[in-house]
């Protein structure tokens, strides 16, 4: 009796012991939303410009970026990462490595902090 109720529930089985007030598919919802204040595994300072310290300062470079530079294969791939990163799929050195190698090739002065 009490197996088949549990077989039909739309949660998982980490939530057993939850109360019954609680509204699952809200929960999974927010894992889902894309999480911005992820910090970068170290600050990296673009002197007289920035101060990148987590995903949120990422985005924000990238959108000041003019649109013949983000069409480059390189920085969509910096941007497949952070909205990855985001989402938590991958973790935020994904974002860091990519972004400083960029940053590299383009002779833009990066600076960890």
């Amino acid at each position: 009796m009490a197996s088949s109720y549990w077989l039909t529930r739309s949660c998982t089985w980490d939530c057993l012991l939850c109360k019954p007030h609680v509204d699952h598919n809200k929960q999974l919802a927010l894992r889902n939303r894309p999480n911005w204040s992820r910090l970068l595994p170290q600050p990296l300072v673009i002197p007289k410009v920035m101060k990148l310290t987590t995903l949120a300062d990422v985005r924000e470079l990238m959108r000041h970026l003019p649109k013949g530079h983000r069409a480059r294969s390189t920085w969509q791939h910096v941007e497949k990462q952070l909205n990855a990163a985001a989402l938590s799929e991958v973790e935020t050195i994904d974002v860091a490595v990519p972004l400083r190698l960029v940053l590299q090739l383009e002779r833009v002065p990066c600076l960890p902090q």
